[in-house]
């Protein structure tokens, strides 16, 4: 969670790496990078050009350090959530998640920018490859979506590694059951390597709660 110059402001970012795991460390680490830049010098107007600019900006710097030829190129996928108030908004590209929880429902969802959606949705079987990441051929074009905040809504933002694993109904069963607490996305993180064994993937998760 990364603060801004405002004082009820925060920038959330996920990013998970993809391309072999120095590579994806890397292209994952320039997204933080990015956000971080941009959440301490830029002065936010527009939300969603806020959060495209981060996206743009961190496709860039990843796609001017693709390697050489035979080596697989770096990419990541991402969450970007901007609490400004009582308002949130936030982007994704990739298989990276947002899911938001309000008195104990899902009410919103990212839907992953996967041939595996496409499949899901039009019929058919697919491998879970990305048709948007940032650091790919293509430009992303993140979608924006927002909702104006309630006491009590939790937003987790996941990558697959973690949902692949845990259901959202569990974190919303675990948070019904323990409340959310500084150790919750810990503990859920935990039980999701635990089902995902040594050939896990990467896990995380971030946690946000309007008290």
């Amino acid at each position: 969670m990364l603060p801004l110059p405002c004082a009820e402001d925060y920038l959330l970012v996920l990013a998970d790496g993809m391309g072999g795991h120095q590579g994806g460390a890397e292209a994952a680490q320039r997204v933080i990078d990015t956000a971080l830049e941009s959440a301490t010098t830029v002065s936010i107007a527009d939300p969603g050009a806020f959060l495209d600019s981060i996206c743009r900006d961190a496709h860039r710097e990843i796609s001017r350090n693709r390697p050489g030829a035979g080596r697989r190129a770096p990419g990541s996928t991402c969450v970007l959530l901007y609490l400004h108030g009582d308002e949130a908004y936030w982007v994704h590209v990739g298989d990276s998640r947002l899911s938001y929880i309000r008195r104990r429902s899902l009410i919103r969802e990212t839907v992953d920018h996967s041939m595996r959606q496409l499949a899901a949705v039009g019929g058919g079987d697919q491998r879970s490859v990305l048709y948007m990441c940032l650091g790919g051929s293509v430009t992303p074009r993140p979608p924006l979506d927002f909702l104006s905040v309630e006491e009590g809504d939790l937003i987790a933002l996941s990558s697959d590694g973690f949902w692949e694993q845990v259901a959202t109904e569990e974190v919303i069963a675990h948070a019904r059951r323990h409340g959310v607490q500084h150790n919750t996305a810990a503990e859920l993180v935990e039980t999701a390597r635990g089902r995902g064994g040594h050939g896990a993937d990467n896990i995380s998760l971030v946690l946000a709660q309007r008290r």
